[in-house]
């Protein structure tokens, strides 16, 4: 969120110069077409707006107004964002005084002052009410567990139960010592939280255990959360996190530290998101005409439907149905069993390279991977993106060896990624996992656009389909 809150201040700063610069003080100004002609805007003003502008961001910055505010106080950030716009202005007057720019009149100052304000304010309180606002109707929620059931978890558990705009869902407490009636479940002893996070879809865990007691193995949860990807909410209380992002927030009068492993911001996953569905929705348009061709074409080759749906693994483990044209025989899930000796993977996945169950028509749609396209249609329900780690069926997920790489669930699977632009089935299984989680740990939008290009040629070429 912050990288277009950053986006939409500039603009409004760029704005609100304008507005004070064309705004006439005084009847003898020209006004209109006429007003503006009789501008006269040179070079150093143009500079010093950029300078300004920048300086601006910084203090923005500065004062706070690109952090998280899911557990902020709204008051707090409000007075925040008086004092940066106040700062702003000041800074204004500052380089009006220090270079005596004619382009500025002598209210440019309080001009921009209240349309800067004015433009910023609103902007932040039609965002957060708007928030706020799907999130009462139970939307936008995310899925927490505390571990901790003392007076410090059910505290925490209290404060966002007594606040649905903050759009959190309490799962549930882990705690070894148990205890009595609380805001929400015990679901067992701190043990369990592995298996809580494979059996439950949790997007963050709060650590609200007595550091001072339980710091050692506090420590190891942590890690542990942090290796898998899940957002960590400390009531109090900072571990070594190497990977993961460290935020500073308030819950009423509780300080929380979150630790996120994943890259990017609210506004540029916004975005990610924007981006998907328009080209899914394109490329869903552009293809439509061959999908009957291509449902006649595997029809004629080998009984059964067209398409196939298989359950797969995706965000914070949650599982989906994904859709491809079918490719192989009817029966082969049921023949996998016996084909298993046969596996040319090391590690979870099951790949053959002259699998027996694929059909004429389906090597051909897998060498052009025409195989994937109705898997755009899970990009416009918001199971899959166009890019980001392949989702993995059941079977290879309950066979993953090593915690860190379920770490690949943190972002939404995608219909392409590294692996998948850089030769698919040369790489071996843990290659394919370590570029997965590369691609989480330097995550951007331009990144994104760079996998897209790449996978074009490797569609063209068939380069590792198998």
């Amino acid at each position: 969120m912050a990288e277009g809150l950053k986006i939409f201040d500039l603009a409004a700063l760029s704005a609100c110069l304008g507005f004070a610069v064309l705004l006439p003080a005084a009847p003898a100004r020209p006004t209109g077409l006429a007003g503006v002609l009789s501008l006269r805007i040179s070079l150093r003003s143009v500079l010093l707006a950029f300078v300004f502008l920048v300086l601006c961001r910084r203090i923005f910055e500065c004062c706070g107004l690109y952090q998280s505010q899911r557990l902020g106080s709204r008051k707090k950030f409000y007075k925040a964002i008086l004092r940066a716009v106040t700062l702003a202005a000041l800074l204004l007057g500052g380089l009006l005084a220090a270079f005596g720019e004619s382009a500025f009149h002598g209210a440019s100052v309080l001009e921009f002052w209240a349309a800067a304000l004015t433009l910023v304010a609103f902007s932040r309180v039609f965002l957060y009410t708007s928030l706020a606002a799907v999130r009462r109707r139970g939307r936008n929620l995310r899925s927490i567990l505390i571990i901790g059931a003392g007076r410090r978890g059910r505290s925490f558990a209290e404060s966002i139960q007594r606040r649905p705009e903050l759009g959190y869902r309490v799962v549930g407490f882990l705690d070894d010592s148990g205890g009595g009636p609380g805001p929400a479940p015990l679901l067992g002893g701190i043990g369990d939280l592995p298996r809580i996070l494979r059996e439950e879809q949790i997007d963050e865990v709060a650590l609200a255990l007595p550091l001072k007691s339980f710091y050692s193995q506090a420590s190891r949860l942590v890690s542990f959360c942090e290796e898998q990807g899940i957002v960590i909410r400390l009531p109090g209380g900072l571990f070594e996190a190497p990977l993961a992002q460290v935020e500073s927030e308030r819950l009423d009068e509780l300080g929380v530290l979150t630790l996120s492993t994943v890259r990017g911001s609210a506004w540029s996953f916004l975005l990610k998101r924007i981006a998907d569905v328009v080209l899914a929705a394109a490329g869903l348009l552009a293809t439509l005409p061959v999908w009957p061709i291509i449902a006649v074409l595997i029809r004629l080759d080998s009984a059964g439907p067209a398409l196939f749906r298989q359950v797969r693994v995706g965000y914070n483990g949650r599982r989906f149905l994904m859709w491809k044209f079918r490719t192989m025989t009817v029966d082969a899930e049921a023949r996998q069993a016996e084909l298993e000796p046969l596996n040319e993977v090391l590690g979870a996945a099951f790949k053959i390279r002259n699998d027996p169950r694929i059909t004429r028509v389906g090597r051909w749609l897998r060498r052009t991977s025409l195989d994937e396209l109705p898997q755009l249609l899970n990009v416009l329900k918001g199971e899959m993106a166009l890019v980001g780690p392949r989702p993995l069926p059941v079977r290879d997920v309950e066979r993953l060896s090593g915690g860190w790489q379920r770490r690949r669930f943190s972002v939404r699977p995608g219909i392409t990624c590294l692996w998948q632009a850089g030769g698919r089935h040369r790489l071996g299984f843990e290659d394919w996992m370590r570029l997965d989680l590369h691609y989480i740990d330097n995550w951007s939008l331009l990144l994104d656009l760079k996998i897209l290009l790449r996978t074009l040629p490797a569609l063209w070429t068939g380069a590792g389909a198998s």
